[in-house]
Parts: C-alpha cells; sequence; structure tokens
C-alpha cells in the first residue's frame, strides 16, 4: 500500500512534466492482479486509482474504474493463465493497456471530437505500451523483492 501511495505521488506530481510518462500506477494493477486476486486486492486498486483521479484533477472515478476494470481482468486471467513466463506477463501488461485505453475512452467524451482523435489515441497507446513494457521486469522485481516474507 506504500508503495502505491509513493507511486500515486510520482504519477501526480513528477510525471505530468516529462515528456513520456510511464504509467507505473498501472503495472502495480497488473502485480497486484496476479498477486493478489482477492477482494483486498481490489479495494486497493479501486483505492489508489481514485487517489490518482483526486491528485491528478481528473474527473472523479474514470482512473479508478479503469484500474478496477484491468484488476479484474488480471485476476480472471491469472488464474486461467500460467504467468510464470516473463513474455505472458508482458503480454498481460499490453492487454492491461489497451483495456484502460478502451475504458478511459468509453467513459470521457472523447467519443465525440474530430475524426483525429483515433490516431493521436493509438499513437499515444502505443507509446504507453511501449513503456509499460519496458519497466515491468524492473518494477516487478522491486516489487516482489520489498514483500515482507510470511512467517
Amino acid at each position: 500500500m506504500l508503495t502505491g501511495l509513493g507511486i500515486v505521488v510520482l504519477q501526480t506530481s513528477v510525471f505530468p512534466r516529462l515528456l513520456f510518462a510511464p504509467d507505473l500506477l498501472l503495472i502495480l494493477c497488473v502485480y497486484i492482479g496476479i498477486s493478489y486476486p482477492s477482494v483486498g486486492g481490489a479495494a486497493v486498486v479501486f483505492f489508489l486509482g481514485y487517489l490518482f483521479d483526486c491528485g491528478s484533477g481528473t474527473l472523479g472515478g474514470d482512473h479508478a474504474c479503469a484500474l478496477s476494470v484491468v484488476f479484474a481482468a488480471v485476476a480472471l486471467l491469472s488464474r486461467r493463465l500460467w504467468l510464470n513466463n516473463p513474455v505472458s506477463v508482458l503480454g498481460l501488461v499490453a492487454v492491461a493497456v489497451g483495456l484502460k485505453t478502451l475504458t478511459l475512452f468509453g467513459l470521457s467524451r472523447l467519443g465525440q471530437v474530430a475524426s483525429e482523435t483515433p490516431r493521436l489515441v493509438l499513437g499515444s497507446v502505443m507509446w504507453d505500451m511501449a513503456l509499460a513494457m519496458l519497466l515491468t521486469p524492473l518494477v516487478f522485481t522491486l516489487l516482489y523483492h520489498s514483500q515482507v516474507p510470511d512467517r
């Protein structure tokens, strides 16, 4: 939870100043969906998404809903698929980026703007996907090693 709060602070204060900002909150959501596919994991993801909405000044609940949809999909897929393979985890992160984008696109009014929007969104999704897939091994390793061992 503390890691999630740190990621929310980074996402809302430091990353908006960068040209290409990685979506560490999405990577954390995928990690929680794989490691903790329970009601507690869903509550943590929703809470972090809502904190991100509050801190970034966007409409309340958009990212909370999108991250909850991503968590649900990852939790369902992680029970059905073998995810000990790094390639399958990267594929799951790519699917999560697309699912989050589709959810946010559906929740917003972007569907009512000019025909140029799909090209811009597709370009942005490709950059988000590339950054997320590039950072996933590092973030997963850091999260795995920062866990408190069970007694």
